[in-house]
């Protein structure tokens, strides 16, 4: 009996502690989880909004806190943002004087109260406030083509450079790839490398297309870092935000298979240059690109100095939203060749065009008869003439009238004025109509429409039709100019 009680009595202390781990284990799974923040996507308002779900209603209090990176600091610091004692457990945090957080982001963290358990911690990292303007350097790459040298104005200089040290870089495209040169002047350098520093020196190039970029590096950035001795290095990123709120950058480090170039030159310096090729960026050079570049040098206690062309911090140069922005500048026109061919091409046409039209009118003559080339062909056009002069008063006079009186088939009477007067026989019936017209504005004083009439015209419409061809003004001006008084 006595054993009986006294297993009875161990089974009955031991089923609370199996409840209590059973309640603590659901607790610390499922009890509390993000909801706000999102993490990865910038935060460009002073204010915050930080949010938890709770699964249970056993949370009595909920602590919300940040750890970030302090302005010039190196390590992260943890800032309480404050508490929510009854749900919703949500508040909106005041960012203040947090400095805007570049490639890892700040952390939120969480800690719920719960009664008769341990507390519960969840973090959500890769939070990135931005609330600083981001006043992204214009920056310019020009094309490239033989015989080009670049400007200063397209060659942008490192500002910390340490004494004796001074470099430079440059941005070029063409259709084909994308070049970057990386010029440092040093009075102090030296080709030969007993010490084997070359290997730990040289440069790293960073790159993102776009104008709105990520303050981390993701799939689109690339690297490369090319020692002055030894293989050349390509590197990918991979952002990753995992569902325990965890936030990684991953890079996939390789070959560099790009062409590139090392030219060292005696107590003068050395120069770098890359060629990366359009299929890096989709088979064609980006409008806008994102670019930092590292100078890395190596010292002599085994550590390397690095440099960075955009200024800031360690996480800042390699933040693509802080890189400077460089805008590809269009290819020159003088060197698009289908467009070139095509305005010569216009060019010449219109000045042919132009001096065709001019032989045309220096072979009109101002007077309606036009010698011809032998005493016959004078005669037969005088004859002609004569009957025009005759005739041409009467409004249904045509060619036909000329061919009964000279008695040359029409085709050829056709053909012979043409070739005498350089127009056809109705422009040329036209004109000395119009001549005979301006004779009669001049001495009489009929209205223009009895005038038109007496001269052949069909109306007076027609009369100012071929003064205008003929003489470029009206009746009306030419009669108030040149009238007889």
């Amino acid at each position: 009996m006595s054993r009986f009680t006294s297993k009875s009595s161990k089974l009955l202390y031991m089923v609370p502690l199996l409840i209590f781990h059973m309640v603590f284990s659901v607790y610390a799974q499922t009890c509390i989880e993000f909801s706000l923040p999102k993490p990865g996507v910038p935060i460009f308002e002073p204010y915050c909004t930080i949010a938890v779900t709770s699964t249970c209603p056993a949370v009595s209090r909920v602590e919300f806190s940040a750890e970030f990176i302090p302005q010039g600091a190196q390590t992260a610091v943890t800032q309480l943002l404050g508490a929510i004692t009854r749900p919703p457990y949500k508040m909106k945090w005041r960012i203040g004087d947090i400095p805007d957080q570049h490639y890892r982001g700040m952390t939120i963290i969480a800690r719920a109260e719960i009664p008769g358990a341990a507390d519960q911690y969840i973090r959500r990292e890769g939070i990135f406030p931005l609330r600083k303007s981001l006043q992204r350097t214009k920056k310019i790459f020009p094309y490239s083509y033989a015989g080009f040298e670049i400007p200063s104005t397209y060659t942008y200089s490192f500002n910390n450079t340490p004494a004796p040290i001074d470099a430079s870089v440059w941005l070029m495209w063409n259709e084909k790839e994308l070049s970057i040169t990386i010029d440092v002047n040093d009075s102090s350098f030296l080709v030969d490398d007993p010490a084997g520093m070359h290997v730990s020196s040289g440069v790293e190039i960073l790159l993102a297309p776009g104008l709105n970029r990520n303050p981390f590096p993701d799939e689109s950035t690339v690297s490369w870092f090319i020692p002055l001795s030894g293989p050349s290095q390509r590197r990918k990123f991979k952002p990753q935000f995992n569902e325990d709120g965890r936030f990684e950058i991953n890079a996939v480090t390789r070959g560099n298979n790009h062409e590139y170039s090392v030219e060292m030159f005696e107590l003068s310096g050395y120069t770098i240059n890359l060629q990366v090729p359009r299929e890096v960026f989709g088979n064609v050079i980006p409008d806008i690109l994102g670019c930092n570049v590292l100078l890395k040098i190596a010292t002599t206690d085994g550590a390397t100095e690095t440099i960075s062309l955009v200024d800031g911090s360690r996480y800042e140069m390699y933040s693509p939203a802080f890189w400077y922005t460089f805008h590809r500048k269009s290819k020159p026109f003088f060197l698009w060749w289908p467009v070139l061919w095509s305005a010569f091409f216009l060019l010449g046409l219109i000045v042919t065009l132009a001096l065709y039209s001019l032989v045309s009118r220096l072979r009109k003559k101002d007077s309606s008869v036009n010698i011809g080339h032998n005493e016959e062909d004078k005669k037969l056009f005088e004859q002609i003439h004569l009957v025009v002069d005759e005739k041409l008063i009467q409004k249904d006079f045509s060619l036909q009238a000329v061919v009964d009186h000279v008695g040359v088939d029409k085709s050829k009477s056709s053909r012979f004025i043409k070739r005498m007067t350089g127009m056809s026989f109705q422009r040329y019936l036209m004109h000395c109509r119009v001549k005979l017209a301006q004779e009669r504005l001049r001495s009489s004083k009929s209205s223009e429409a009895a005038i038109a009439d007496l001269c052949g015209f069909a109306d007076v419409n027609e009369m100012e039709k071929y003064f205008m061809k003929f003489c470029r003004t009206t009746p009306y001006k030419f009669r108030t100019e040149q009238q007889i008084t």
